[in-house]
């Protein structure tokens, strides 16, 4: 595998059908990649700002991450990273997908004036901290600290660290969306802190 078109998420897109036509048949549909990260603006601080940008994945793989094909969809404001979960910076963001999913006109340079474009959001590449803030998983010291699987790890031996030895991946449950969305409805639900540390272990 070299590239995201090799994988079997990509091709499921150009198999999945919308209004009748697969997704990706056409040049104007969009296959996105959400990148978040965070750096220092400033030198010699601790001063940490966010950003969330798109990549265009249907670009060449050497064109893709130039700054021009880059789309920064937001900043998360410092000082200091947020602990856990960034979904009021990523709400705008997902009421827009939204739209695109179903297809939005927009002007563009054709000789029609105008088409309209369709896009998905196909993959989420960043660190391990940022990749569980936007997806909406514990860290990995939770007992369920793993984002592909269910496996829930004990204490037993660490006191407060989780003990991840003995590991069998063939006996471990995987994740699947179902799953998730099961899991972020209860944390929505969970209205204190101490109902969300029970969900978190």
């Amino acid at each position: 595998m070299t590239d995201v078109y090799d994988g079997q998420v990509w091709k499921d897109f150009q198999h999945d059908n919308i209004s009748g036509n697969p997704f990706l048949s056409e040049p104007i549909d969009l296959a996105l990649m959400l990148n978040c990260d965070w750096y220092q603006p400033y030198k010699h601080s601790e001063y940490s700002v966010g950003v969330l940008y798109l990549v265009i994945l249907n670009l060449p793989r050497e064109e893709r991450f130039k700054e021009e094909n880059l789309i920064i969809v937001g900043l998360i404001p410092g000082p200091k990273e947020p602990k856990l979960d960034i979904n009021t910076f990523l709400e705008p963001l997902v009421e827009e997908l939204q739209d695109l999913w179903n297809g939005v006109l927009l002007r563009d340079n054709s000789s029609c004036g105008a088409h309209i474009y369709r896009a998905a959001l196909v993959c989420l590449s960043s660190d391990i901290p940022a990749i569980r803030k936007c997806g909406g998983f514990v860290g990995h010291v939770a007992l369920r600290g793993c984002s592909k699987c269910l496996k829930t790890f004990t204490r037993e031996r660490f006191g407060t660290k989780a003990d991840y030895s003995g590991a069998d991946r063939t006996a471990w449950t995987p994740r699947v969306s179902s799953d998730h969305i099961h899991y972020a409805k209860m944390a929505r639900r969970a209205k204190t802190k101490a109902a969300k540390k029970r969900l978190e272990d």
